[in-house]
């Protein structure tokens, strides 16, 4: 017998208090990212767009996404180039605080489609509003905020929270066939937006259906008789097998199987960490991470005012009103088996999984909480959310109140940790600038061939680059000097000198750059030294140890300290 309960009509007032839910995920947003939106530049693979820009008109499409897709990890998604394509039409001149502000406003549609989504289902309606502030507020995948390149990621967790519409929308229409081809139309184009512009999403999308049925109250075996559930379901494996078998087609050299002994260790290792840094970290342990952001070098009273601000306006709202009611109290009772702490922790721990199962085929996970790598936490993140909910709701039932009061404190420090990472960027960018300025002054005129190897600097600057590899140098210097057979790189700790040329060590890959027309820029000293030889090189690194090249310990990907 079907058990699953129809919506209630929204009751009188209820569109307001949509319309306040929606402003207070804007104010939370907005007071989060005021200390650093306004000056962030770009990074590291921000030059490669950029150099791709100045290089093709915005009115060639076909040739500014060839110049693009001709990189492998480019080409499998292709709403990337198409979203790139759309800020250098918009802003043909100077677009990085355009692009900038419009991945803040993906962000923001993200979560005011989950929380439409959520709240079309009565037994979710109280967690509409907490889920959507989490995912406003968590600095799980802050780089995806910061750095243009990843821009892509923002787009596709907006392309999952749609799905996550379409998916409530299939199922309120569930006895009505009639609308049941334009329902599946919507889902394959909402999961199209997050499967072809990033993937890490893409294996969570099938267990949508199976979430919001459940939720709305249909036993396994009442789903099973669902044509509605079934074509729901058909819909999303069909989209994520589509994808699957574009991005092998395109970057099939991406993928690198894993013995099964190493596979099951990278993996299991891989889940640990991001359960540490998540679930730990960023979630239990988030307000003792917010206070040590806050004490450490790119805190202070700018990104502490953010937190404060955030904190008394969700006191304004109130808790009671963050844990907005269901509809009524039978629903509630009816339905309480099929939302409890126990079904959102199911729920959290298969999506928390499932978003990092993409990375099994190259096992590219970067481990760092704050740096680069922490992008790799998106697809993961409705999971964590969920896990952390089914918390939170467990003590609610215990003492009412503590859902709002718990989701307040989550948001505040939140916001305190994605300001401190955010003000790292602001600095980096400007560090940067200067970092080029000075090679400019120090080489104004390169001949074609130069490679130049920039030592004496740190990498980072917190969690932020600054120029730790080819990656972004190289593309700046091209584009200042319109020059496409420059070369650049920094000095690695595992830069080694060679009878053909010094090779430097990133990512698990070496880069040779031959002798002749090889330049150190020694940054502490600002002065260029030719290394025209293997003699010449062994000479200029026994005065200046490898392992002396940076002034700062680091990890690749996760840059230095936060905190000090």
């Amino acid at each position: 017998m079907e058990t699953a309960l129809r919506p209630v009509p929204s009751r009188h007032g209820a569109l307001s208090e949509v319309a306040a839910q929606r402003l207070g995920l804007a104010l939370v947003l907005m007071l989060g990212a005021l200390p650093y939106l306004g000056g962030l530049g770009l990074y590291l693979d921000d030059w490669t767009f950029a150099g791709q820009e100045a290089a093709t008109s915005a009115n060639d499409f076909a040739s500014f996404y060839s110049g693009l897709a001709s990189t492998a990890n480019v080409a499998v998604r292709p709403l990337q180039i198409v979203l790139y394509w759309f800020y250098s039409l918009a802003t043909p001149h100077d677009g990085v605080l355009f692009a900038h502000v419009f991945n803040h406003l993906l962000l923001l549609g993200a979560a005011f489609a989950f929380h439409h989504g959520l709240r079309g289902i009565p037994a979710t309606t109280p967690i509409a509003f907490p889920f959507a502030l989490m995912i406003v507020s968590t600095p799980w995948f802050s780089t995806a905020r910061m750095w243009l390149a990843n821009h892509m990621a923002t787009l596709s967790l907006l392309g999952f929270a749609l799905a996550l519409c379409a998916t409530v929308r299939a199922w309120r229409h569930r006895d009505q066939p009639q609308r049941r081809v334009a329902d599946m139309v919507l889902l394959a184009l909402a999961c199209s937006v997050s499967l072809f512009s990033y993937e890490l999403a893409g294996p969570v999308l099938p267990g949508l259906a199976l979430f919001v049925w459940r939720a709305g109250g249909s036993s396994w075996h009442d789903m099973r008789r669902d044509r509605s559930f079934l074509a729901t379901q058909a819909t999303l494996g069909l989209a994520l097998a589509t994808a699957i078998l574009f991005k092998i087609a395109v970057g099939h050299e991406l993928v690198a199987p894993l013995a099964a002994g190493a596979l099951i260790h990278h993996g299991a290792l891989m889940a640990v960490t991001a359960s540490v840094n998540l679930l730990w970290d960023m979630g239990v342990a988030l307000p003792w991470t917010a206070l040590r952001a806050a004490l450490g070098p790119f805190g202070g009273p700018t990104v502490v005012l953010a937190g404060f601000s955030t904190a008394v306006a969700l006191l304004l709202i109130g808790p009671a009103r963050i844990a907005a009611t269901p509809p009524s109290r039978m629903q509630e009772t009816a339905l309480r088996a099929a939302i409890g702490p126990g079904f959102l922790l199911a729920s959290g721990l298969l999506a928390f999984a499932l978003g990092y199962a993409a990375f099994l085929p190259r096992m590219v996970y970067g481990p760092e909480p704050f740096g680069l790598d922490n992008r790799s936490n998106i697809g993961a993140a409705p999971g964590a959310v969920l896990i952390l909910l089914s918390g939170m709701v467990w003590l609610d039932r215990r003492r009412n109140g503590l859902l709002g009061v718990l989701t307040a404190l989550f948001c505040t420090c939140g916001v305190i940790v994605v300001a401190s990472i955010g003000t790292s960027f602001v600095r980096a960018a400007e560090k940067a600038d200067d970092i080029f300025a000075d090679i400019v002054a120090a080489m104004p005129a390169p001949r074609p061939g130069t490679a130049l190897l920039l030592e004496g600097e740190c990498p980072y600057l917190g969690p932020a680059p600054l120029y730790p590899s080819a990656y972004g140098l190289s593309d700046r210097l091209r584009l200042q000097y319109r020059m496409p057979s420059l070369l650049a790189d920094a000095v690695t700790p595992g830069t080694q000198v060679t009878a053909q040329g010094v090779t430097v060590r990133e990512f698990g890959a070496d880069t040779l750059y031959p002798y002749g027309q090889l330049l150190i820029y020694d940054r502490p000293a600002n002065r260029l030294i030719p290394l025209a030889s293997r003699q010449a090189a062994t000479a200029w690194f026994a005065d200046h140890p490898v392992k002396n090249s940076t002034p700062c310990a680091y990890r690749e990907g996760g840059g230095t300290s936060l905190f000090q």
